[in-house]
């Protein structure tokens, strides 16, 4: 009898004990689960915010070309760069701060642009921090957002110094870096996150900061300038061979390099077509020093893009 009481016992605790493992092994379950669904959610929000936000460089942009295109007579600016506020000393010269009287017009399109411009690209900031803070990415990927960084930024720096932007054409080397990095933050906030948040979320200060710093370092503008000038070079070299082969001096020419004025630039243009020739888009036969063909993989690379 008490051998029975004793089994049974057992059997009612080990039976309870299931259970409340089940329920404990539930419950943490569910709320992996709720944290995840939680920050996909945020994910898709920043997502959203930066789709708005990529529409409304361009928005700008189109309306910074046709504020360029008026007749000088309906532009208050001169085509002068604006005064930094950071001068010293400050606007002492009677004709900037004539300038700046002008420009600081409220009906001012200008500075009405340069004032949206700013804002959309403090509020790109807000979701680098955003990114930095949460996500676990590579470092060669928070190089990519450090790039797009510099990108966002030229709309208002070409408006502050009174230029264009520069993009008249849909394959502009410029141009098709900057949709690529776009798409690629863009893909960021997107992609399907893993079961397993924990990998794929950051919540370290250190490893946070870490990220903001590689994604606001000055050198990331060196290397979007490096991957333009690339790809304009790749597309040289595709318009001048065409099946046949060119001197990687008329390519880099082609590409905007001085090689034969500028010494300065004769090693870019070796580099860049060394480079081509490793990653395969481009080759040098035997015996041609100095001549460069493109490969259908440069050609694939070439690539297109719709204004």
């Amino acid at each position: 009898m008490v051998g029975a009481l004793i089994q049974g016992a057992a059997a009612i605790i080990a039976a309870v004990a299931v259970v409340g493992l089940g329920w404990l092994v539930g419950q943490s379950v569910a709320a992996k689960w709720a944290l995840y669904q939680k920050r996909r959610e945020l994910d898709l929000d920043a997502a959203h915010e930066l789709y708005e936000l990529y529409g409304e460089f361009f928005a700008i942009w189109k309306l910074w070309n046709q504020y360029r295109t008026l007749g000088e007579h309906n532009r208050n600016d001169d085509q002068q760069t604006l005064p930094r506020v950071d001068e010293n000393p400050p606007l002492r010269n009677p004709e900037r701060l004539k300038l700046l009287k002008r420009v600081s017009n409220a009906d001012d399109p200008r500075l009405k642009l340069l004032e949206r411009a700013s804002n959309a690209e403090g509020r790109m900031e807000a979701l680098f921090i955003k990114i930095a803070s949460e996500k676990s990415l590579k470092h060669e990927e928070w190089c990519e957002f450090g790039k797009f960084r510099h990108a966002f930024q030229r709309l208002r720096n070409r408006i502050q110094h009174n230029e264009s932007l520069g993009w008249h054409r849909s394959e502009d080397p410029e141009y098709l870096t900057f949709k690529r990095l776009a798409c690629f933050v863009a893909t960021q906030f997107t992609a399907d996150v893993p079961v397993n948040i924990d990998k794929a979320y950051n919540s370290s200060p250190d490893k946070a900061y870490e990220a903001l710093h590689d994604i606001t370092h000055n050198r990331h503008e060196a290397k979007l300038e490096e991957e333009s000038t690339r790809l304009s070079f790749l597309q040289a070299l595709s318009e001048l061979t065409s099946g046949g082969t060119t001197m990687v001096s008329e390519v880099a020419q082609r590409a905007g390099l001085d090689p034969e004025g500028d010494p300065q630039d004769r090693a870019p243009g070796e580099r860049l077509a060394a480079e081509l020739v490793e990653v395969g888009y481009a080759s040098a036969e035997e015996g041609s020093s100095g001549f460069l063909s493109i490969t259908p993989e440069g050609e694939r690379a070439v690539g297109g893009g719709a204004d």
